[in-house]
């Protein structure tokens, strides 16, 4: 009787460490089937946003094509391609008067134009 005791205190030890490695392990492998779960879907996720990236950067080449600009100015803001001989001077501002250098390029090609 007294062998028997410590032989079935010895068997239930063997048995929880046993019985605490194989949780150990099952926690293990379903945490690192959740990581895989989780990466899937990031690998999903980021084949999107790569494709909406690329579809962005399309756009964007559209919307800054220079054709597309010039029509819009055009069209929309009614303006007018500039004459071979007409020059605008742009600069930060004319100093002496104080007005920006737009202003005063066309108030030149306004004077040449009434001369």
């Amino acid at each position: 009787m007294r062998l028997q005791k410590p032989l079935i205190l010895t068997a239930m030890q063997c048995g929880f460490l046993i019985f605490g490695g194989v949780l150990a392990y099952l926690v293990y492998h379903i945490h690192v089937v959740n990581l895989g779960y989780e990466m899937g879907q990031m690998q999903k996720q980021k084949k999107e946003l790569d494709r909406i990236h690329t579809e962005l950067q399309i756009e964007i080449a559209s919307l800054a094509s220079l054709d597309r600009i010039e029509q819009i100015a055009v069209t929309r803001l009614g303006m007018t391609s500039r004459d071979s001989n007409q020059k605008i001077r742009v600069t930060a501002l004319d100093q002496k008067r104080k007005i920006p250098s737009v202003e005063l390029a066309e108030r030149e090609v306004e004077r040449k134009i009434i001369k």
